[in-house]
């Protein structure tokens, strides 16, 4: 079982077959490029599942119960014509015009590829009608289609999958985040989904929030990579919560505090102030570093720093003292060495040398 099979058939509790994240290999010039399936391998193998497994309850998930009902809701005869429709968002562009073979005219190949949009706009629409159980299929093909893509470098098929996904959103962030949460898949598989989590802008926040509690270690890590590349502030209020748990793993509080950090949340202060107190040096060390983004100016926070660099000094951790001295020029524009009775005095004196 490949990673994105693991991914994805453990949100649907369905094995979804041919998805590997290589795919075969063919010659172009001097340069061999991996591909995505072809029809038969992705809406095929993943249709003939579905089919057989039909308002099949497998597990307790709710998500996966509306599902299977989708599935089962289908209408007779809906296995050929979803297969059609896949094989039209798989043709490529010398299908529509096989001069392009021997011949990459630009002004045919762009045309060629308005000619496919356009049939499959039309394959979409026909392909949607058939209900949501059909639109669950669509989007699993997707996903499986970006993932491959991705792999194989081609990067207007990864564009191509992305923008159909977006349609999609309701659909395609519960897979996204209850995968991500219960750290299905390789860690590559993850990274490629956590990137597409990330384009939806504030959509999935309440779908993280949601499914932090259950989420495990690994999960967490992932999802808050995701909220990271977001630079969302819709996250911060997660995000903050996230880095002042002590409770939580070390890797995950500090990828919280670099996330908060990147979006230079101005709310954050208090709690980076707390982390400079905390037990793990890789904490403190990574909210020295991150303070001076998120600071709005604060007496507090420049004190703390200097409170974390003088426990730094006695600990003998030299990082961590050093962190917190760069993170002070950058606030107060003073250029001191690492001793906290100096960078005390100046900050008494309100910034006065």
């Amino acid at each position: 079982m490949t990673a994105l099979r693991m991914f994805i058939s453990g949100l649907v509790a369905l094995l979804l077959v041919g998805c590997e994240s290589t795919a075969s290999s063919t010659g172009r010039g001097n340069v061999t490029v991996r591909e995505p399936a072809r029809p038969g391998e992705t809406g095929g193998g993943l249709n003939d599942l579905l089919s057989r497994n039909r308002g099949l309850h497998v597990n307790r998930l709710e998500r996966q119960d509306q599902v299977a009902q989708g599935a089962e809701q289908l209408p007779d005869g809906w296995k050929p014509k979803i297969e059609g429709w896949w094989a039209t968002w798989c043709r490529r562009p010398h299908e529509f015009d096989s001069t392009l073979v021997d011949s990459p005219d630009p002004v045919k190949l762009q045309a060629a590829r308005v000619a496919r949009r356009t049939a499959w706009v039309r394959a979409r629409t026909e392909w949607v009608a058939l209900g949501p159980g059909a639109v669950n299929i669509l989007v699993e093909n997707l996903l499986a289609w970006y993932v491959r893509a991705y792999d194989a470098n081609l990067g207007k098929e990864v564009d191509r999958a992305k923008l159909e996904l977006g349609l999609f959103k309701d659909e395609t962030i519960p897979y996204l985040v209850s995968g991500l949460s219960r750290s299905l898949g390789d860690s590559v598989v993850r990274t490629r989904l956590g990137e597409l989590l990330a384009t939806f802008g504030d959509a999935p926040v309440p779908v993280i929030e949601r499914e932090w509690p259950a989420a495990s270690d690994d999960g967490r890590l992932a999802l808050v990579k995701a909220m990271k590349q977001m630079r969302s502030e819709a996250t911060a209020s997660l995000l903050q919560r996230i880095a002042g748990d002590n409770g939580a793993l070390w890797k995950i509080r500090i990828e919280a505090i670099g996330a908060l950090g990147k979006m230079e949340a101005r709310t954050a202060g208090p709690v980076l102030r707390r982390c400079l107190r905390d037990g793990d040096p890789s904490v403190r060390k990574f909210a020295a570093l991150h303070m001076h983004a998120v600071t709005d100016g604060a007496v507090a926070d420049q004190e703390a720093l200097v409170g974390a660099m003088e426990a730094a000094l006695r600990e003998g951790n030299r990082p961590v003292a050093q962190a917190c001295r760069n993170a002070l020029c950058v606030i107060t524009k003073k250029r001191l060495p690492v001793d906290p009775a100096r960078w005390r005095s100046v900050i008494g004196r309100g910034g006065k040398d």
